[in-house]
């Protein structure tokens, strides 16, 4: 793979550059951007390409239903950049758009999967796209691990690199294949069949793996523990117990309950029927305070409580014994950094991955669609 910056200045001055960002972020009521760190993350990138005299276009997501636009984005942008706005995929429009655009100049168009040819891998659209661009870049690690038309087919085209955000998430990420030891590793969340092929393949690899949130009920469940009215999926018993009884593998020895107006703490096997399990509990917290001070290296994806609902004991616990340790730590996944930024707690982290699942893909495999079209 090569880096944008491996391009000169010279060259890319008055070059049609298209840009795949990832600009998937949450929105408010009022339909403003709420959260703008993937748009901020993309700042490295495009200003090399500005100062370039580059003719920038973006192409991005936002959301799951083909009807939501990138308007607010535009709104987000328009500002602090010298920026226009494609409203439409008509071939025409968007054709006019791009022949309009001067050097240094940035143009958004709208949500790829307003075109049926984007997740589809369309060989089409796929043209459609490349017709435009001189050079293609991918900057959005995030998306990634999806093979789409905008990912992985542009890159048959059209000279491809990758842009500064795409390095910054691959190379921390990549520590992972190299960590220095005791590596700690600690699962949270709701999705399991997310979570099973990262803990599979860190099995071999890290000293110790905490697995916890809602993940957890579903270890105790298939382990015969009464988990009550709490968070579970259907989780295959024989892997659980594999899991439960592996010797690295640490499961919450005691849980918060929700009890009005108060929690309650509770042993995993002092939990009822009508209990409801919102937290890790004291004991718990004591363990991974313990691991975390010896470690040398930590990745954390997933929450451990409902911390939507403020229950953020057992996180915050986690926060402050990795704030006091002397490793290096990388925190990934949409809810547990949402967590994090709540609670203010950004400097903490080494690193604060915004790829979520692509993360989760890349640890398990090794490697990801997008990194594959590059190379």
């Amino acid at each position: 793979m090569k880096c944008i910056h491996q391009i000169s200045p010279e060259f890319l001055k008055g070059k049609k550059v298209i840009v795949r960002v990832d600009f998937n972020v949450p929105l408010t009521n009022s339909g403003t951007v709420a959260e703008s760190a993937r748009i901020d993350g993309a700042n490295k990138t495009l200003t090399y390409l500005r100062n370039s005299g580059a003719r920038i276009i973006l192409i991005s997501h936002i959301g799951r239903d083909p009807k939501e636009t990138l308007s607010p984005v535009f709104e987000y942008l328009k500002p602090t950049t010298d920026i226009t706005f494609c409203d439409s995929w008509e071939k025409e429009k968007v054709e006019n758009s791009i022949n309009t655009l001067q050097n240094s100049q940035t143009l958004l168009l709208e949500n790829l999967r307003a075109h049926k040819g984007e997740e589809t891998n369309d060989e089409e659209f796929v043209k459609f796209l490349s017709s435009f661009a001189d050079v293609y870049v991918n900057d959005a690690f995030s998306a990634s691990h999806r093979e789409h038309a905008s990912i992985v087919g542009i890159p048959k085209y059209t000279k491809s690199y990758y842009g500064c955000q795409f390095k910054s998430e691959y190379d921390n990420i990549s520590k992972v294949f190299e960590p220095e030891h005791p590596f700690v590793v600690l699962m949270g969340g709701a999705k399991f069949e997310t979570k099973i092929p990262v803990i599979e393949s860190l099995l071999n690899k890290a000293d110790s793996i905490f697995v916890g949130g809602a993940l957890a009920n579903d270890i105790l469940k298939v382990n015969g523990y009464e988990v009550g009215t709490s968070k579970v999926n259907d989780l295959d018993p024989e892997y659980g117990q594999k899991i439960f009884n592996n010797d690295k593998v640490i499961v919450v020895e005691d849980v918060k309950i929700k009890a009005f107006p108060f929690t309650k703490n509770k042993h995993i096997s002092e939990v009822g029927i009508e209990d409801k399990i919102i937290d890790g509990g004291a004991e718990t917290a004591s363990i991974l305070t313990q691991k975390i001070a010896k470690a040398k290296f930590i990745v954390w994806n997933g929450p451990f409580g409902t911390f939507e609902q403020g229950n953020s004991f057992l996180s915050k616990k986690v926060i402050e014994a990795i704030a006091l340790s002397d490793s290096y730590s990388i925190v990934g996944g949409g809810d547990t950094v949402a967590e994090i930024k709540k609670l203010g707690k950004e400097s903490v982290f080494d690193f604060i991955s915004l790829s979520g699942g692509a993360m989760l893909e890349f640890i398990a495999k090794g490697t990801l669609p997008g990194i594959e079209a590059l190379e």
